[in-house]
């Protein structure tokens, strides 16, 4: 960087390298074409206070040495790089001062390193020099006319740029959110966000973000950041690869499956189990049951794509009751909560009675057995048990009756009826006796 004084003369100090202005000043220069390196270097303090009480003007020098430094390393300053600024103000904290608080220009915090005639355009001379820390400043007598002008050595420092969302390997869906971090020496003027070699969108404030659209974009996608500053420059982002998913998962069946004479009655602890069909990449992330809609577990055991709930009834209240089950895919597509409607019954038959025939009795032939039976939510079947074996069918409704052949059956026989309701819960009647001759 180059800051040029215009008037009949100038003095420009420039931080080789990094561009900073160390000085600057405007002012009639007389120089000595033939002043040697030797000479100079001896008299390092001289000549620079020199160089600035005929730059000064009617300022006093040191007064306009600590202004312009002032000005150059605050928020006025005419340099754009923070860490240029940053040299100017150290420069002026390393200047001694004398004991009425003025800098001390009889001892710069510079160092003369070496001595040139100026080049066409320029005056006497140029000399480089080293500040306290060692660094190198080009000091240059010129003869530029007017006012001050700035030239900065060109931005050739590229930005850097890194995508912090989404993360890479991560499933997204709908409406994204792509977000880059980005940074540049002199400052960065937009981001590109790319989808491969397509452009999503610009920003040219951080945060740096822009919205993609997955809708109808399934698969894996690679995103980059290239970031720009106002020479030009770019840096690109590492690819952060991402799985669009748009598909919710589908639950295709679920357990217990009930005989039609059953219904939806449950009793007891129900073992519960869903199958779920993934229409998309991304893997199931979530897997949650309701009761009455109410969260009662996000954790239900699994293998492979079967999902498994023990639903405990035994301390529920005898009657109607919605276990729902929903997936969600690590996109955050939620599948549709799928719902059954149980009625729970933990109560056996209330009362289950023979009716006929009458304990004791001798019979012959077909006899018809009969009983009564009741429960306070809904009867399935009666079953007729003689001698410790079922007659088939079961008497589905009441009254409820079943033939009995005795043919052949000399004796005495043990009948017993077993009333059933809809959740399987059971109630067996006092047993009765029968003789067939």
């Amino acid at each position: 960087m180059r800051i040029v004084s215009r008037g009949t003369r100038g003095f420009v100090a420039a931080l080789v390298g990094a561009g900073t202005l160390a000085v600057v000043g405007c002012g009639e220069v007389t120089g000595n074409p033939d002043t040697t390196v030797s000479q100079t270097r001896q008299e390092d303090a001289a000549t620079f206070s020199q160089l600035v009480a005929r730059l000064s003007g009617p300022q006093a020098p040191e007064d306009f040495v600590r202004s312009w430094l002032a000005k150059e390393s605050g928020p006025e300053s005419s340099i754009q790089s923070a860490a240029s600024r940053e040299r100017v103000a150290q420069l002026l904290r390393d200047w001694p001062v004398r004991a009425d608080g003025k800098l001390d220009l009889t001892r710069p915090p510079l160092r003369l390193r070496d001595l040139s005639r100026g080049s066409a355009g320029e005056g006497p001379f140029a000399f480089n020099a080293l500040d306290a820390n060692g660094q190198s400043l080009k000091l240059i007598v010129t003869a530029q006319t007017d006012r001050l002008l700035l030239e900065e050595d060109p931005d050739t420092q590229a930005p850097t740029a890194e995508l912090t969302a989404p993360t890479t390997g991560s499933y997204v869906r709908s409406t994204v959110a792509v977000t880059a971090n980005a940074t540049d020496d002199v400052g960065v003027a937009r981001v590109d966000f790319f989808d491969g070699t397509t452009l999503l969108g610009s920003s040219t404030a951080a945060p740096y973000t822009v919205f993609w659209n997955t809708v109808g974009q399934g698969g894996v996608h690679s995103l980059t950041a290239q970031a720009f500053d106002a020479a030009g420059n770019s840096g690109t982002s590492s690819v952060v690869s991402v799985e669009v998913d748009n598909n919710p998962p589908l639950i295709v069946s679920s357990q217990p499956q009930n005989p039609p004479i059953m219904q939806n009655y449950v009793r007891g602890t129900v073992n519960a189990a869903w199958s779920v069909a993934l229409q998309g990449g991304a893997p199931v992330a979530l897997a949650q049951v309701f009761q009455n809609g109410a969260v009662v577990t996000s954790n239900p055991t699994s293998n492979g794509s079967t999902y498994y709930y023990s639903w405990n009834t035994q301390f529920l209240g005898n009657r109607s009751y919605t276990l729902g089950f929903q997936v969600t895919d690590a996109a955050g597509n939620a599948s549709a909560v799928y719902t059954r409607t149980f009625i729970v019954d933990n109560a056996k038959p209330s009362l289950s009675t023979i009716t006929s025939p009458a304990n004791g009795a001798v019979v012959s032939g077909v006899v018809t057995l009969a009983a009564t039976a009741s429960d306070s939510q809904a009867m399935a079947y009666v079953i007729f048990e003689v001698d410790g074996n079922w007659l088939t069918p079961f008497a589905t409704s009441a009254p409820y009756t079943k033939t009995w052949d005795t043919t052949g059956l000399s004796g005495t026989h043990t009948i017993v009826a077993i009333a059933t309701d809809r959740a399987g819960n059971e109630r067996r009647s006092n047993p009765i006796t029968v003789t067939v001759p």
